[in-house]
């Protein structure tokens, strides 16, 4: 029934638990990770969100006027969550810097579908709250959502 109630909740209606649910599995990643190791997430991440807005300012010709506004806003959060990272990075708050390094890129450009926070390759991966596969907008989501509704 649980299940049932997961794959068919409403996305929108899941928003603000994905948003916890992505923190808590980035941070999963960092548990064991010294000073140097946050540092290497925290311009990574930041480095990511760099490269994010200059791809948008090459891509800025062929969008509407909506998309790039609504670019250009998440590129400037992005870039001033990094810079408050790197800020906690110089007061020695390694572990909040990572956090908020990683949250600019894989929350305010990434809406909440990467979490950067591996040191090796592959360094981000999709959070696991996410359900793309078996959403209630494909025909087995559809299918199991009827299924897990009947049951009850």
């Amino acid at each position: 029934w649980l299940l049932g109630v997961a794959l068919c909740w409403p996305a929108r209606a899941r928003t603000m638990l994905d948003d916890v649910s992505t923190a808590v599995t980035c941070q999963l990643w960092m548990r064991d990770y010294d000073a140097d190791q946050l540092a290497q997430v925290v311009k990574m991440n930041c480095d990511k969100v760099d490269l994010a807005a200059e791809e948008l300012e090459a891509l800025e010709p062929r969008n509407t006027k909506a998309q790039v506004k609504r670019w250009e806003e998440r590129a400037a959060k992005g870039k001033e969550m990094c810079k408050q990272a790197n800020e906690l990075l110089d007061g020695r708050r390694a572990r909040e810097a990572a956090e908020m390094a990683v949250s600019a890129f894989g929350t305010g450009i990434m809406n909440n579908h990467l979490c950067c926070t591996r040191l090796r390759a592959p360094h981000c991966v999709i959070p696991l709250h996410h359900d793309t596969a078996l959403t209630p907008r494909t025909p087995a989501g559809v299918l199991l959502c009827v299924f897990f509704v009947t049951m009850v």
